[in-house]
């Protein structure tokens, strides 16, 4: 069921970026096309937040620690306070990365 959940997961939030994008850029769209991009760009926004609210509800039941990422060497033998703080995953540059390009685009659209 997790990876059905994940599968659901990427194509929403792949629909939430590609629809998004043209609801933002795309030239000569009627109005009625920009509201169908946007309430498409919204539905994938919902359904991808709320699978992977659900990959991490079922993450945690099954004691794996943020996802995968290593808990920073946490040892109960030696009293650690099991902080598992990261500071940046490649998936968050990742997101940096597609906003800082969209806002490129569009500030380059508004110019011209």
């Amino acid at each position: 069921m997790k990876k059905l959940i994940a599968i659901v997961n990427v194509i929403a939030w792949s629909g939430f970026w590609a629809f998004g994008y043209l609801a933002l850029t795309a030239d000569g769209l009627t109005g009625g096309q920009m509201v169908v991009a946007a309430l498409l760009a919204f539905g994938g926004l919902v359904t991808g937040l709320l699978a992977y609210m659900k990959l991490a509800r079922a993450a945690e039941d099954s004691g794996t620690p943020d996802a995968g990422v290593p808990d920073g060497g946490t040892n109960p033998d030696d009293g650690s306070s099991g902080c598992s703080c990261r500071i940046a995953s490649a998936s968050d540059y990742d997101t940096i990365f597609v906003l800082a390009v969209l806002a490129l685009g569009a500030w380059y659209r508004r110019r011209l």
